[in-house]
């Protein structure tokens, strides 16, 4: 299904746990690794099927991550007199 609508692109196949493609366009290589929609973690076949749960949890982390860093900045600038 996928190669078959990327294949005026002329990928590359390559062979792994499971088969990707890499595409050249303009001095760039594309890589595409086909992911299954997965509802359940328990119900992931393959590694490539965690990455959308994977950014999932990135993102929900994220702004919290940078929202402390904020914090810990404004932190650093009212405390920096200090320290000279």
């Amino acid at each position: 299904m996928l190669l078959g609508s990327i294949k005026s692109l002329k990928p590359i196949i390559i062979h792994g746990s499971r088969d990707y493609y890499h595409i050249n366009q303009k001095g760039m290589t594309y890589e595409i690794v086909p992911v299954l929609e997965v509802k359940k973690v328990e119900d992931i076949e393959n590694v490539t099927d965690m990455s959308p749960h994977h950014v999932e949890w990135v993102n929900k982390r994220l702004s919290d991550n940078l929202r402390m860093i904020s914090g810990l900045q404004k932190n650093s600038a009212s405390t920096k007199d200090l320290w000279s």
